[in-house]
């Protein structure tokens, strides 16, 4: 996990100055969208939920994206009935994350070609982030087993090192500027802890698995694209 967390900030960092090396492409973007959420952690059957998210983008180039985003919501798990250890969870987050993501734009450069073009906008990130686990309702005794009990908090903290890949499309104007992006991308986030689903047991951290969608709109600075 060690190795995890200073990969994820060396490719942050390095994003930051790697788009300055290409021609200036300045701009900020706020946005929104939707998440599906998988939880893998200590409840026996893995849970869905859909939750919204919101964003603050800052392009130092074209292909080079750096994001502040916000998460809220509720993440769920387990079946207190069906289950043989009778884990089931329901937990209010908020999360926080910093990320940056590099697009394979800087490997075609900016062609006529329209695959170029098409496969320029698929990404790869990484960075850093905080989940802060609120557990309201929680299932910790068998019905198979008895005084078989999972003991766990309530309210917790837990790192998290977002992974991730995407496509990240770019609508343009007549004048090749960029009007809007809409972002689909899958993350997996690596936990340093214990707590998303309220439970401590085993040796395995949860895990957060994310199916996101986003639509970015451009604010302000040089957005052209050549």
């Amino acid at each position: 996990m060690k190795h995890c967390f200073i990969i994820s900030a060396f490719c942050l960092f390095s994003l930051l100055g790697y788009g300055q090396r290409f021609e200036p492409y300045h701009s900020f973007e706020i946005g929104a969208g939707v998440t599906l959420n998988e939880t893998v952690g200590d409840a026996e059957t893995n849970g869905h939920t859909v939750s919204p998210h919101i964003n603050i983008n800052y392009n130092p180039h074209l292909y080079t994206v750096i994001t502040a985003e916000y998460q809220v919501g509720k993440l769920k798990g387990g079946d207190s009935l069906l289950t043989q250890s009778g884990r089931q969870f329901s937990n209010n987050f908020n999360a926080f994350f910093v990320k940056g993501q590099l697009q394979a734009g800087h490997l075609f450069g900016q062609s006529d070609v329209v695959l170029a073009q098409l496969a320029s906008d698929f990404y790869i990130g990484s960075g850093i982030g905080i989940i802060f686990n609120n557990i309201k309702q929680v299932s910790r005794y068998s019905h198979h087993f008895q005084d078989y009990y999972t003991g766990g908090p309530d309210k917790s903290q837990n790192l998290l090192i977002p992974l991730r890949v995407g496509y990240d499309f770019k609508v343009l104007n007549f004048y090749k500027e960029v009007l809007f992006r809409v972002d689909a991308a899958y993350q997996h986030n690596l936990m340093m802890g214990d707590g998303m689903d309220g439970f401590e047991a085993g040796s395995s951290k949860d895990i957060l698995s994310q199916f996101s969608l986003s639509i970015k709109v451009e604010l302000s600075g040089k957005r052209r694209t050549n």
